[in-house]
């Protein structure tokens, strides 16, 4: 595979905000950087400054049933919020 050819590859596999909006059900691109935010999606790969999400760890995600990715965000999450109300 020639280097242009490999690079199309991973630009393929890598999903913007908009995309992995669209994956998920048309939800925006603000409801991802919570969920991101709050733990409960896998945080993206940033190339310069841009987040980009792995197709494949996306779809994995999904099929698991969107489970919470990381319990420390998530938990820190709760008690905020539980402080506000």
């Amino acid at each position: 595979m020639t280097p242009k050819a490999e690079q199309d590859q991973l630009k393929a596999e890598l999903l913007t905000k908009v995309m992995v909006g669209a994956l998920l059900g048309g939800v925006s691109t603000r409801h991802i950087e919570n969920l991101v935010r709050r733990g409960r999606m896998p945080e993206p790969t940033y190339i310069d400054r841009h987040p980009r999400w792995s197709r494949v760890a996306l779809t994995d995600w999904i099929s698991a049933g969107c489970p919470i990715v990381n319990t420390d965000k998530f938990r820190q999450w709760q008690v905020s919020n539980e402080l506000n109300d």
